[in-house]
């Protein structure tokens, strides 16, 4: 008569692959980048208004100082990706864990199953079969990991690359507008400039 033998309780591979595939993915990144425009917008909106015209009179080194703690902010969306990238590692040694656990307990059970000789044959092909089993199921989850590592690193180089289209659009428009401003108070000074000449020849 085969005798029970108390099962392991392990965790599956694909158990901690569909653990690891949920996590998502820290905002910290996204967030510092949009409170600091947002700085640079309230920077530019708190400007001294010119009386009686539409320019704006803005602090220079602030606007700059701001751009550039844009500009070094971005990098870090880069280390999203490299994050993602460590986890693969984490996965596929959960997944050989898992292996040789169950592998180990495959044999451990055939061992005391082999004191019964009637089922000794059956015991080595479930064992072998167990072991295949197990095999394949790594093989594919290392597949399913890689892909998805890939498809993370993707998106994570895509997020950084349209960050800092953004932003360098953004600070191109500012700087655009300011520059306009500029050239408009200048306008100004000069017209003011030559009123002055006019009023003082008459």
């Amino acid at each position: 008569m085969l005798n029970s033998y108390p099962s392991h309780n392990y965790q599956s591979p694909s158990q901690t692959y569909k653990r690891v595939e949920n996590t998502s993915l820290p905002p910290e990144s996204n967030l510092k980048i949009e409170t600091e425009l947002d700085v640079l917008e309230h920077l530019i909106l708190d400007g001294v208004n010119i009386p009686f015209s539409n320019l704006t009179i803005i602090e220079r080194h602030r606007i700059l100082k701001q751009l550039h703690l844009i500009k070094n902010l971005l990098p870090h969306a880069l280390n999203l990706a490299i994050d993602l990238l460590h986890r693969r590692q984490e996965i596929i040694e959960e997944a050989e864990s898992y292996s040789h656990n169950l592998v180990r307990s495959a044999q451990e059970k055939a061992s005391k199953i082999l004191n019964e000789s009637a089922i000794i044959h059956q015991a080595e092909l479930e064992a072998n079969k167990l072991k295949y089993q197990v095999q394949q199921e790594c093989e594919q989850l290392q597949q399913q990991t890689q892909a998805t590592i890939t498809h993370w690193r993707e998106l994570a180089m895509a997020e950084c690359r349209d960050i800092q289209t953004g932003a360098d659009d953004y600070a191109d428009a500012v700087l655009d507008n300011i520059e306009q401003q500029l050239q408009q108070m200048l306008q100004v000074i000069t017209n003011g400039r030559q009123q002055l000449e006019e009023n003082r020849e008459n």
